[in-house]
């Protein structure tokens, strides 16, 4: 009787799992659907703040965008300053370092 009991058990965490990753994969697929929709959006003035802060930054228009297209808000702030309430822009970025390993690794 134990080991049916285990069995169900072992088939429910297992559909639990796919359950997940299924719903995981949708969230990355609206996401994906909705960053898209971001992408339509911009405009030929926000490509131009895209070129002044990347040029001050040090990185590429391209990056610009897709930094600003991960979060829903960038837009809505872009088009905010481009109107006559808007009278700060401020873009944040962060050099990373390159992830190094140093000292004796033991197995």
């Amino acid at each position: 009787m134990s080991s049916t009991r285990n069995s169900s058990t072992s088939i429910s965490k297992r559909s639990l799992g796919n359950l997940s990753s299924a719903t995981e994969h949708n969230n990355q697929m609206l996401a994906k659907e909705m960053r898209e929709e971001r992408r339509v959006s911009i405009i030929k003035a926000h490509k131009y703040l895209f070129a002044l802060a990347g040029h001050h930054l040090g990185i590429s228009n391209e990056e610009m965008e897709e930094f600003t297209l991960d979060d829903p808000t960038f837009i809505r702030v872009l088009n905010r300053f481009m109107t006559k309430e808007g009278r700060l822009l401020m873009f944040l970025h962060q050099l990373a370092k390159d992830l190094t390993f140093e000292g004796t690794l033991y197995f």
